[in-house]
């Protein structure tokens, strides 16, 4: 288990490290931290080291810095994915990392990725090119993911409590998720309890817009 975080469009730097602190339970090996003054994106990440314990940490980037991912998870069909990766070119620094894996993926094959990884798993990655950040989620919804999303602002984190230590939301109960709470004994994907976080349903994926800052 490992937890990721990431604040864009905010300059308050230290809001992200306190979102990832609030996180630490998830993983005690390792916390990496990237920021962007320029673009104001902030990823950070507390790791449980399981995979490629000594070269797996992130925030991962690939040989020039352009794409940044943070990951949540286990794709076990990384290895097969690497050998067809190395056939098509691509050079890997670390062993057997399949948080390597999908920094990679994505150069190859972009958001088409998500139909070749067999596993459980959030991340976030930032294409600094293109300008976006891309969420993601597997495809049964075993990794959590929940983002907010208000005048701009953006950030995501594993767990809502994340978004809380922020002091971005308002805190304001959703009437709506309340109802199925008491209906239905859980509060069903996008909806959270709160107005303004929510979770990013299963098998879906979501991107940020940094020039417009909108949502798809």
């Amino acid at each position: 288990m490992c937890g990721i975080v990431g604040l864009i469009h905010d300059r308050r730097k230290e809001l992200l490290n306190r979102m990832n602190e609030v996180q630490i339970h998830r993983g005690p090996d390792f916390g990496g931290f990237f920021w962007d003054e320029q673009a104001l994106v902030g990823f950070a990440m507390r790791r449980l080291s399981i995979v490629d314990l000594a070269n797996g940490s992130q925030p991962m980037t690939n040989e020039d810095g352009s794409i940044v991912l943070v990951y949540n998870g286990e794709v076990y069909n990384a290895p097969d994915l690497r050998k067809e990766l190395l056939q098509k070119g691509h050079i890997f620094t670390t062993v057997s990392s399949d948080t390597e894996v999908l920094v990679h993926l994505y150069e190859e094959y972009k958001f088409d990725m998500l139909n070749r990884m067999n596993g459980m798993f959030a991340f976030a990655l930032y294409d600094k090119k293109e300008k976006i950040i891309f969420i993601a989620r597997d495809q049964m919804g075993i990794k959590p993911l929940h983002y907010f999303f208000k005048n701009g602002t953006f950030a995501f984190a594993s767990e809502m409590k994340s978004l809380l230590a922020a002091g971005l939301s308002d805190r304001k109960i959703n009437e709506e998720s309340l109802w199925h709470y008491l209906s239905l004994q859980c509060v069903p994907a996008p909806l959270t309890i709160y107005e303004d976080i929510f979770a990013l349903p299963c098998a879906s994926y979501l991107i940020f817009d940094l020039d417009t800052s909108q949502i798809t």
